[in-house]
C-alpha cells in the first residue's frame, strides 16, 4: 500500500517490496543509521540486508515518538474481531509479560526476532523515573537474548543514577 501510494499507480509484490525497501533507507540515513541496508521490510535474510546494534537503536529512538507505535509495542496481547472470530495475539517480547521469569519491570517494547543466520535478536525498551533506556542484543540463544537485554537495561539505569545530570535517552547500550 505504502510504496503504491508513494509511486502513485498499483504495484506488484516484488516491486512494492523493493519501493518500501528504498524508502526504509532514506529514513535510516535520514536518522544517522549509516551501517544498514534494507532489501526488504519483514528482515528474513538476504546477503544484502544488514544492520547494527547502533544502528537499530536510533531507529528504534525515532519509532518510539510515535504514540501509536510505542502503544502497539508495549501491548503484552491484543484481541482482534473479524465478524464472529476473534483472534488473540500474544506478544513474544517475555520482558514484558509479568508471567514469565523474563520479565522486566519497566518494559515498554520493542521487537523481537529470529532467522537462522541472525540468532535470536531483541530491540528493548524499558522506562523507570525520568530515564528512557533501548538495549539492542543480535545474535544470541533463545534464552541469551533475555539476559543480555536485562543486563543491558540494569546497567543502563545504574549508569543513569551514578551520572548525575545524565539523561538516559542518550545513553544508548548494545551487545553482539
Amino acid at each position: 500500500y505504502v510504496s503504491s501510494q508513494e509511486l502513485g499507480r498499483a504495484v506488484s509484490a516484488e516491486e512494492g517490496i523493493s519501493c518500501f525497501a528504498d524508502l526504509m533507507n532514506e529514513k535510516a540515513k535520514e536518522l544517522g543509521a549509516r551501517e544498514s541496508h534494507f532489501v526488504n521490510p519483514h528482515g528474513l535474510h538476504d546477503p544484502d540486508h544488514y544492520t547494527t546494534a547502533y544502528d537499530l537503536a536510533i531507529i528504534a529512538k525515532e519509532a518510539r515518538k510515535n504514540k501509536l507505535f510505542k502503544q502497539i509495542v508495549s501491548e503484552t496481547e491484543r484481541s482482534v474481531t473479524a465478524g464472529q472470530e476473534t483472534q488473540t495475539f500474544v506478544n513474544r517480547n517475555k520482558l514484558l509479560q509479568n508471567t514469565d521469569e523474563n520479565y522486566y519491570d519497566g518494559a515498554n517494547g520493542i521487537k523481537t526476532g529470529y532467522t537462522e543466520m541472525a540468532g535470536y535478536c531483541l530491540v528493548a525498551s524499558a522506562s523507570r523515573q525520568s530515564a528512557n533506556l533501548i538495549a539492542v542484543v543480535l545474535h544470541s540463544t533463545s534464552t541469551g537474548v533475555w539476559y543480555d537485554a536485562r543486563t543491558l537495561l540494569n546497567y543502563g539505569f545504574a549508569m543513569d543514577k551514578a551520572i548525575p545530570g545524565s539523561p538516559a535517552e542518550k545513553n544508548i547500550a548494545s551487545i553482539r
